[in-house]
């Protein structure tokens, strides 16, 4: 059988972990190799989980069965393997061992702190396999993680941990841009529901009576939640009118609680307001200290008099937003492109055997 490489992924191409995480890089490919993406989440399954906010155990049973399946057959050879996360999340460590242990080559891909599923939770189960993740992370020949929190923990337990932060691809988002072309200033935040419990962070700074006058809140792919006259617009994700909402706005927004889970976050809504050419205002937690630059493609914020004095700067000299604007969208495409990082994911999958075309 010819040298294949399985990627074993969360989610098919709705679930935004691995469709930036895994699969725009399957362009990168060597043409010589063969690959297949076999997801343990389909799109079904995340859309009935945003749809009714709980997690589908009957399709999840189904997954997980339907991933043991899948890899009858496909272990040993020259194969490499490359895995988000875990094979079956909450399952324990050995139960994964068994198919993992003596791949040729195994690459783990983490975006988020999911350690903390198990070290931090109070369930008694969980609790026992508090090291699975650590466990599997040092079967792995790599681990590919997406900020230095996450390189931290992999360092302890891996032989070698690449840095690669969640990128888009910068031949979607246009370099032309029109600040404040409405009366109000356009603040966007893109996200989930589950990652809209954030925004209530701001409550307080949205029903500010000068936001209200000042300002019109976009929020994309959240759940509804209650605000007193605030000019507020919801709008689904959706793929095919992502960047056109991104780049339609001013502003974009990241409020972070400063909590372990906050810092295992990798920052990809602000990698993508920037490419989109607008300045961010952000909490500064975690990975946002790294891609911001305070003053100059942005503004950090801890407190509601932080957030309105940022965005009044921006309503006050609108000059600010065209030059934080390029500054942001330049430092992205320096630093967090497809692009920029093709080169390193392709060192850490292949094991620097293969270069980009």
């Amino acid at each position: 059988m010819a040298r294949q490489i399985i990627f074993l992924t969360k989610y098919g191409p709705k679930g935004a972990s691995s469709r930036y995480r895994t699969l725009q890089y399957l362009e990168f490919v060597p043409p010589e190799m063969n690959y297949r993406v076999l997801p343990l989440f389909d799109d079904a399954y995340l859309e009935q989980l945003y749809e009714t906010g709980k997690k589908p155990l009957f399709k999840a049973l189904q997954s997980y069965l339907a991933r043991i399946f899948s890899l009858i057959g496909l272990g040993g050879g020259d194969n490499i393997f490359v895995i988000e996360n875990e094979l079956w999340p909450y399952l324990p460590f050995g139960f994964e061992k068994l198919f993992l242990s003596g791949q040729n080559r195994l690459v783990l891909i983490y975006d988020d702190a999911i350690f903390h599923h198990y070290d931090l939770s109070t369930n008694f189960y969980l609790q026992q396999n508090k090291n699975k993740i650590g466990e599997l992370m040092s079967l792995a020949d790599c681990v590919i993680v997406g900020n230095s929190y996450l390189a931290n923990y992999a360092s302890a337990w891996s032989r070698k941990a690449f840095i690669i932060p969640t990128v888009a691809d910068e031949r979607k988002y246009s370099a032309q841009k029109t600040y404040f072309s409405e009366g109000k200033l356009r603040l966007l935040w893109v996200g989930s529901p589950a990652t809209s419990n954030y925004l209530s962070e701001l409550t307080s700074v949205f029903e500010d009576q000068w936001f209200v006058d000042n300002v019109k809140l976009i929020l994309v792919g959240a759940k509804p939640f209650a605000l007193k006259n605030t000019d507020v617009q919801y709008l689904p994700w959706q793929a095919d009118s992502e960047v056109a909402t991104i780049q339609s706005c001013d502003v974009g927004i990241m409020p972070l609680p400063d909590n372990p889970w906050a810092h295992g976050k990798c920052g990809f809504k602000l990698i993508q307001y920037m490419l989109a050419g607008l300045p961010c205002i952000a909490s500064p937690i975690g990975v946002n200290n790294d891609i911001i630059l305070h003053g100059q493609t942005g503004f950090f914020a801890k407190d509601k008099n932080d957030w309105l004095a940022s965005l009044k700067q921006f309503v006050s000299q609108r000059q600010l937003l065209e030059s934080m604007g390029r500054a942001a969208r330049e430092r992205a495409l320096q630093k967090y492109t497809l692009q920029a990082t093709q080169d390193i994911w392709l060192k850490a999958v292949f094991g620097g055997a293969v270069q980009s075309p």
